[in-house]
């Protein structure tokens, strides 16, 4: 059965990808423990700590962009977009060549219905990276809500092709395909999305695919 975009977007809004912090520091060494202890917290999801160091980090001058990132990334987390937003604008504008920044941004503007700004970070995390296949999936999914099928399918084509392993780009394809009618390319897609440990594929495939 065909879903509508905003059905879908609920659908693939699972896999929304959230690139992880790579920071390369520059700060004295006592700084660098305290920024590595605040990215040690968000990844452990202890996100109210993590923002409280970023926030201090901040007030201490460490005005950097890769703190900006961190706290932005914290921010997401704990689903306080609009401040969220503003961090990683900030991080851009320190950083302008960071394609991580760009792609999360993009989710941001997605979440708050900003779909051609969220687009456009997509475009330029690529055009920074052309190997990136979070922002292809990212784009993807976008894609998908807009019910540009033929779009989302490239980008999700294209995320399989830089990584074949990633099965969020196998699983959200399978979905974009089983939309358009293509039972058939979805269920080889889902088949591939739960070999590689995506569980609700496993679930597709018991009810739709023989």
């Amino acid at each position: 059965m065909k879903r509508t975009g905003k059905k879908l977007l609920a659908i693939l809004g699972i896999s929304l990808v959230v690139n992880t912090i790579d920071f390369k520091y520059n700060a004295k060494a006592n700084e660098e423990i305290s920024t590595e202890s605040a990215a040690s917290m968000l990844e452990e999801g202890d996100y109210s700590k993590a923002f409280e160091i970023y926030d201090t980090l901040i007030d201490q001058g460490i005005d950097t962009a890769e703190v900006h990132y961190g706290r932005a990334r914290t921010l997401q987390e704990l689903g306080e977009n609009k401040q969220s937003l503003e961090s990683y604008t900030k991080s851009i504008e320190l950083d302008p060549k960071n394609a991580k920044a760009y792609s999360n941004r993009g989710l941001i503007y997605g979440s708050l219905q900003k779909i051609k700004l969220a687009l456009k970070d997509f475009d330029t995390a690529i055009s920074l990276d052309p190997n990136f296949e979070n922002a292809y999936v990212n784009r993807g999914v976008t894609k998908g809500a807009m019910q540009d099928w033929k779009g989302a399918i490239q980008d999700f084509d294209k995320a399989i092709q830089i990584s074949p392993s990633y099965s969020a780009a196998w699983r959200n394809r399978g979905i974009v395909k089983e939309t358009i009618g293509d039972l058939r390319g979805a269920c080889m897609d889902w088949r591939s999305a739960a070999i590689l440990g995506q569980q609700d594929a496993r679930q597709w495939i018991a009810a739709q695919c023989n």
